[in-house]
């Protein structure tokens, strides 16, 4: 039977190349794994079928001249069943946690594989540095490999460094400050990323960033991509990143279009899922400036102004957390456990409650339904009075609005 195509279909067709990829659904006790041969996750069916692992191998397909496959060969390399629950169960849930307590802040941050096949987040926690900052803190969520992820993690704070130290010092007290050093570390790293990868897959390779300063005064974010900072005040969630970078966003939409790009089924040419990135130079032409990349490495900044008294904590978190919760029921699920530590005579906050309650959090995800890597860090100011409150600033996050 021969299908007839729309005309601006064939116009995309013929100017692309066609790649013939799989879909693989295992099913295991109480869950179904889905895989595919592609480099890259795709969304079919109302699953997320996620790039293979090294434990699984698709061989090419028998096609006719109708594209319609015949037979596929799916080899689990030296695996039995077994092998597949104990991959279900030992990188799903295991954890690698960090915490630590200085100034007025107790933090805990945690990892998770989850159901990918590999673990490709990182993050950075800087409890001292140049200038007036009292911390930087940052969340990347890695994508088509490992490197641009890990890259960031190594540099950024390098970065910063050195770009402080060429300023001057009245660009160093100037409201301004941080908002400029994490725009010009961005690019600078994103730049860097190219430079230094030895492989085509290490360019192609991508990260999210999220990142996070403070002073006395105010929070500064920046962010590229979907992950984000939270704020909790009172009990109520406060987005510090005030939007993922989506390509089906109107303006992100419009500058991926007008620079020859364009979105389908709400992805960069088809295939990323976020309109910002570091790397992912397979979307960047680097004989043209980067304000012309499909792709964006340049964040967007956001400040607030803190509030000694009613601000309670900071969540920094990747989309395997925000896929499954809003802003609202992470800081409420937080908070509520958080709060506990009150009861009694227990009066302080202790890095171990916080690795307790982050890690429940994600477990928390995890059961919700979360198919992704998943990474949250917790920043608790302990001087703050409302997280001490007793009654007082209670949200049900059933009944408020999410933000």
């Amino acid at each position: 039977m021969t299908r007839e195509f729309s005309n601006s279909l064939n116009s995309y067709l013929a100017g692309n190349t066609l790649v013939e990829v799989t879909l693989v659904s295992i099913a295991t006790t109480g869950s179904t794994i889905h895989f595919t041969s592609a480099p890259f996750d795709i969304n079919f069916g109302g699953n997320t079928f996620q790039a293979q692992g090294d434990f699984l191998t698709l061989s090419e397909g028998q096609e006719t001249s109708e594209l319609q496959i015949h037979s596929v060969n799916i080899i689990l390399s030296a695996v039995d069943v077994s092998n597949i629950t104990t991959f279900a169960t030992s990188n799903i849930i295991n954890k690698d946690v960090e915490s630590g307590e200085f100034q007025d802040i107790v933090y805990a941050v945690s990892n998770m594989q989850g159901w990918r096949a590999e673990q490709e987040d990182e993050h950075i926690v800087k409890t001292a540095f140049p200038a007036k900052a009292n911390g930087i803190f940052g969340v990347f969520d890695g994508h088509g490999g490992t490197f641009a992820a890990k890259f960031l993690k190594k540099h950024l704070v390098k970065s910063m460094k050195e770009l402080s130290s060429n300023k001057s010092s009245s660009a160093l007290s100037s409201d301004t400050f941080f908002a400029e050093l994490i725009k010009e570390s961005f690019l600078n790293i994103d730049r860097s990323i190219f430079e230094e990868a030895k492989t085509n897959a290490q360019k192609n390779a991508g990260t999210t960033a999220c990142v996070c300063i403070y002073d006395e005064n105010k929070f500064v974010t920046g962010w590229a991509g979907d992950s984000r900072v939270v704020l909790c005040r009172k009990g109520r969630a406060i987005p510090l990143t005030t939007h993922d970078h989506k390509p089906n966003l109107k303006n992100e939409k419009k500058r991926i279009e007008e620079n020859g790009g364009h979105v389908m089924n709400g992805r960069v040419n088809g295939i990323l899922a976020v309109s910002r990135a570091l790397g992912d130079f397979n979307f960047k032409d680097t004989n043209k400036p980067p304000n012309k990349f499909l792709v964006s490495a340049s964040p967007e900044i956001f400040e607030k102004n803190r509030d000694d008294v009613e601000d309670e904590f900071l969540i920094l978190a990747c989309d395997g957390i925000w896929d499954v919760m809003s802003n609202q029921e992470a800081c409420t699920f937080v908070r509520n456990r958080i709060r506990r530590k009150f009861r009694g005579t227990r009066n302080e906050i202790d890095a171990d409650h916080i690795e307790n309650v982050v890690n429940q959090l994600l477990d928390h995800c995890l059961n919700l339904g979360s198919k992704d890597n998943m990474t949250a860090m917790l920043i608790v100011f302990q001087n703050s009075i409302s997280l001490r409150r007793k009654g007082g600033g209670q949200i049900n996050s059933i009944a408020c609005s999410i933000l």
